[in-house]
């Protein structure tokens, strides 16, 4: 499978059997890390420069160093873990495919866009049923860190469902 940058091509790819791979982009994530440590040695800060005092202020920034470090250190994992072993969005004949889960055209129930704030977009393909739940969700959720502009993505993978739908019945 070769890849592609835009909803456009991906028909022609698709239709010539091969299928369409968009790899995650790492900027984003890299970004997000690098504030993330920021932020956690400040944690770290806070707790050495506080922790031999007994003010009552220095105890509360001491524990506000901790549950920041709680909070964030998970944080961090997930997006070394997705520096290191980042998802691919796949469509091919059989449907579409983010990381291990997949979606066969037939199982798309619907595509929408949401929420309408564009830095918290991200495009939702729901299932057949809602009501049928498994180990992998009700869900594959897109966001930009595959693919820039989600709009043309979502329309094309309407039109995509229409297409391999119709062929079905």
């Amino acid at each position: 499978m070769r890849d592609a940058a835009q909803p456009e091509t991906w028909t022609a790819e698709i239709d010539l059997g091969s299928g369409v791979d968009v790899p995650a982009r790492r900027g984003r994530a890299v970004f997000w890390l690098v504030g993330l440590i920021l932020v956690v040695l400040w944690c770290i800060y806070l707790i050495i420069d506080n922790n031999t005092s007994s003010e009552p202020r220095s105890r509360v920034l001491v524990w506000v160093g901790i549950v920041g470090l709680a909070l964030l250190v998970p944080r961090g994992l997930w997006l070394v873990w997705r520096l290191v072993k980042p998802s691919v969005l796949t469509f091919d004949l059989e449907g579409v495919q983010l990381g291990p889960r997949k979606l066969k055209w037939t199982q798309i129930r619907d595509v929408t866009l949401r929420p309408k704030s564009p830095v918290f977009r991200y495009l939702a393909i729901g299932k057949a049923s809602v009501r049928i739940r498994d180990i992998h969700g009700t869900a594959i959720n897109v966001t930009h860190e595959h693919v820039d502009d989600l709009d043309p993505l979502a329309e094309w993978l309407r039109r995509m469902h229409d297409v391999r739908t119709s062929e079905v019945e």
